[in-house]
């Protein structure tokens, strides 16, 4: 009797530890998508915010190319000075 008690205790530890592993692994994956989720959340805004400098750089550029060939309108003017348009 005592056998089969201490072998049933035994088989219900290793279940118990066997179940714990497996929700210890599922909350390990969970974590790691949603910490990749969060760093691509930020590569992406470091990547638009880098894209919005360039594309900044280029159009005050081409403002200052117009201005000095005299055919800026007002946008184009604001632009080479370092103003944000209202557009």
């Amino acid at each position: 009797m005592k056998v089969a008690m201490d072998k049933r205790i035994e088989e219900w530890n290793q279940k118990k530890k066997e179940f714990s592993h497996k929700k210890m692994d599922e909350f390990k994956a969970i974590i790691v998508q949603l910490a990749k989720d969060d760093l691509k959340k930020v590569e992406i805004k470091k990547m638009t915010e880098q894209k919005a400098r360039e594309r900044a750089e280029r159009d005050a550029l081409i403002a200052q190319k117009k201005k000095e060939e005299g055919n800026a309108d007002e946008q184009d003017s604001r632009l080479a000075v370092g103003e944000k348009s209202n557009a």
